[in-house]
């Protein structure tokens, strides 16, 4: 089933990835870049996705290779690097629903005087501010 706005059943069941390595990845990516756990060592990496040893440490260390992760020698821990930040941001940049609605409410906002903010959900219990706009009086 595609999810559509408002989709976000907590009843959903758990669907097979078609890929578990790249499911892995994924996993690994999400949890490090998520706002709770800035950095990690690879015991807690294996300790939150139930990976062995092995497997996490295999799709870490291609991640560091590639920029998306790096470690920090002193700590032993691991973050979000530079290459999956510039990719975000290149992501971020081409999100042409965004640059839309942000038009939109500066639109909004010159007409009315008002401010306006444009917010996405990105999850079932989570909206985030994607742009606003403020009246000269009030910025």
């Amino acid at each position: 089933m595609t999810q559509t706005v408002g989709d976000f059943s907590a009843a959903r069941q758990p669907v097979r990835a078609a890929s578990p390595p790249t499911a892995r990845v994924v996993r690994i990516v999400e949890l490090l870049a998520g706002a709770e756990q800035p950095s990690m060592t690879l015991a807690e990496i294996v300790r939150q996705t139930s990976m062995s040893r092995a497997t996490a440490h295999a799709v870490v260390s291609e991640l560091v290779e590639c920029g998306w992760l790096i470690r920090d020698p002193s700590a032993g821990t691991f973050a979000v690097g530079p290459a999956f930040v510039g990719l975000v941001r290149n992501a971020d940049d081409a999100d042409h629903l965004v640059r839309w609605a942000a038009s939109a409410a500066r639109e909004l906002c010159d007409r009315f005087a008002v401010p306006c903010f444009v917010a996405r959900r990105t999850s079932a219990d989570a909206v985030t501010l994607a742009s606003h706009a403020f009246p000269p009086h009030l910025a």
